[in-house]
């Protein structure tokens, strides 16, 4: 008898205990639910628009950047990326906007104010990309592309010794200056020069 109580009495105490269980596994997965869900849909936005731009699909990935600037106006990643997709799908006008909203939000934003100078080259505006560029550099020296970009805007404007000088800087920070440097419609009129060649030379020779 007494066993059978003791029996009982274990029964229901496992019941209670895998009850509380339940209980406590149903709360555990909700508050995941919840957290997904408030991972907020700014950042699976961002998310899924890094993802297609890796992909190659650069309006996909635009749709995506464009919603997260509709929930966060200030979200500075997007609007530079945004930039980048754009300029991409040629969109300049909104590539420019977008990197111009960029530095207004992060005015430390080197990468933005290069990506602003090389459309402006592009563009011809040679002052404008000569600012700007200045600006990449005296905020982030070292920043290859910003150099790369003042040499070609240097050839672009004949002044051959400046645009060498950064030139030099470029390669010496990263290698693949060298080879677009080479090919590159502004040196179209240096390239053909002893320094240009001399530079070049000593670089392939290391």
């Amino acid at each position: 008898m007494t066993s059978n109580i003791l029996l009982r009495i274990f029964s229901l105490g496992l019941i209670v205990f895998m009850s509380s269980c339940d209980s406590h596994t149903q709360k555990q997965s909700d508050i995941d639910l919840s957290n997904r869900t408030h991972q907020t849909d700014e950042q699976v936005h961002y998310n899924q628009g890094v993802t297609f731009s890796k992909q190659g699909k650069p309006k996909e990935a635009i749709a995506e950047w464009e919603k997260v600037i509709e929930i966060d106006p200030n979200h500075v990643k997007a609007h530079y990326n945004l930039g980048i997709a754009y300029r991409h799908s040629g969109q300049i006008d909104k590539a420019i906007g977008a990197w111009k909203k960029a530095v207004s939000l992060e005015p430390n934003g080197s990468k933005a104010y290069s990506n602003l100078g090389a459309v402006y080259i592009s563009q011809g505006k040679l002052d404008d990309a000569e600012a700007i560029l200045n600006k990449a550099i005296a905020i982030e020296e070292n920043y290859a592309k910003a150099n790369y970009n003042l040499a070609r805007l240097y050839a672009r404007k004949n002044q051959n010794q400046q645009s060498l000088k950064y030139l030099q800087k470029a390669i010496t920070l990263d290698a693949v200056a060298l080879e677009k440097a080479k090919s590159n419609r502004d040196f179209s009129d240096i390239r053909q020069s002893s320094e240009f060649q001399e530079l070049i030379r000593s670089f392939e020779s290391n």
